[in-house]
């Protein structure tokens, strides 16, 4: 077993009847502190110069958000004044405005090699996968919004099974015990048709 921090959990989707999530190793949470302390004492004062510079997808950059720095890459840049960016220790992807983008050439040429010491370790974020038994009509916006709520932001410990395209297909479970669908979304699930037999669908 190992023990993760949930960070993201992208929207549902029963194309594979799975479910994804990104998390990353417990221990690596100071990590994400480190970061951004690195990235806070190289760009001292760089807040108030030029940002973005020429940016290019699949750039790693540096983004500044919510005060804190973060490790990026660049998915697309559809306007002048902002570009799309995936979180590499976290797994999600936002559009962020350009003027909070740091890329290395945006930098003196003094600062790069900070810059690429900063942002050239392997991503945090892992992707897992876990199935998920359930009809399309459950996968709705209030299901996803409810997961959310349930497993973004918690420490739980996994077990991985199998693997999926190279992704790990894991069992999840708290303090309690392993997790079920009806623990995940509480309340808002009726019971299943089954012939008047009412069942607990378990994820794992």
């Amino acid at each position: 077993m190992e023990e993760i921090y949930v960070t993201y959990i992208p929207k549902l989707n029963d194309s594979d009847g799975l479910l994804s999530f990104y998390g990353i190793n417990i221990n690596s949470r100071e990590k994400l502190e480190n970061i951004n302390s690195s990235a806070k004492d190289m760009l001292k004062g760089f807040l108030k110069g030029p940002k973005g510079g020429n940016l290019v997808p699949g750039e790693t950059v540096l983004v500044y958000l919510i005060e804190k720095w973060h490790r990026g890459k660049i998915i697309a840049c559809p306007s002048n004044y902002d570009c799309t960016v995936k979180f590499i220790d976290y797994g999600n992807e936002e559009t962020v405005p350009l003027d909070s983008v740091i890329s290395a050439s945006s930098l003196d040429a003094a600062t790069v090699p900070q810059f690429i010491s900063c942002v050239s370790n392997p991503p945090l974020a892992v992707k897992y996968l876990m199935p998920v038994p359930l009809p399309s009509e459950h996968l709705s916006e209030s299901h996803h919004t409810k997961l959310v709520t349930r497993l973004q932001d918690k420490v739980f410990s996994i077990s991985k099974i199998a693997k999926v395209n190279g992704i790990d297909l894991v069992t999840i479970a708290d303090k309690y015990g392993y997790l079920t669908m009806f623990d995940l979304v509480p309340g808002d699930l009726d019971t299943l048709n089954t012939g008047g037999d009412q069942v607990s669908y378990y994820l794992f």
